[in-house]
């Protein structure tokens, strides 16, 4: 707990937060390829009708 409370007064604490967040930030807009998934070669769109009738 010595360690966390140093940190945040030092403001490392706040500055490995922001790292993190950049971090994230950076997977998210550029994630890892998946394998064997090439890219689209067309648009396309499909139209699905997700209701469900129960019967009975």
């Amino acid at each position: 707990m010595a360690k966390l409370n140093a940190a945040s007064k030092s403001g490392l604490l706040n500055q490995m937060q922001l790292e993190f967040q950049e971090k994230v930030r950076q997977k998210i807009m550029r994630p890892v390829p998946v394998k064997n998934l090439s890219k689209a070669t067309e648009n396309k769109t499909r139209i699905y009708d997700s209701t469900y009738v129960q019967k009975g």
